[in-house]
């Protein structure tokens, strides 16, 4: 809130035109106040997405150990046998196996080949999905996402699709 007086004009009395010119100013100023305000305000939005940003990116992407430790993984190979069949039921994998499993999908599929993704890139970008994907809103959205991968796993590899 703020207040505008006349006070002390050095020649005579104040007139309407001196009030109306006052009262022009004020609205002025008042809207330069309320832009100030709502331009500190889109600051501080601003860098409050900016610090979740960074805290969910910290908390999503793959650490070298991981990377690592999911390229040298081995499916077992009752499933790694099956993959490439239709009658495979993606769902039947352990959640803990599904990340080797859609990596070996990629890579059967010609996939990461023909995208030149290097076995620790496609480790890394997987580990980012299924974690951006946690159980927080529902938690079949990963398993969608992975389902979906051996789809177009098969459809390559069944159709014989030229990409």
């Amino acid at each position: 809130m703020a207040v505008t007086q006349l006070v002390n004009k050095t020649d005579g009395e104040f007139t309407d035109n001196d009030a109306e010119i006052v009262d022009i100013f004020a609205g002025y100023c008042g809207l330069a106040l309320h832009n100030a305000r709502l331009h500190e305000q889109v600051q501080r939005d601003n860098t409050q997405r900016q610090v979740a940003l960074e805290m969910i990116s910290y908390h999503t992407r793959a650490h070298p150990h991981e990377i690592e430790e999911l390229s040298k993984k081995k499916l077992p190979r009752n499933i790694s046998l099956t993959l490439k069949s239709i009658t495979f039921d993606p769902l039947s994998v352990d959640d803990d196996q599904t990340l080797i499993a859609a990596r070996d999908m990629f890579l059967e599929s010609g996939l990461a080949q023909t995208f030149r993704m290097r076995r620790e890139d496609l480790s890394a970008w997987l580990i980012c999905v299924k974690r951006s994907y946690r159980d927080v809103r529902c938690p079949c959205i990963w398993n969608c996402l992975y389902v979906y991968v051996h789809v177009v796993m098969l459809l390559l590899h069944v159709c014989a699709f030229v990409y």
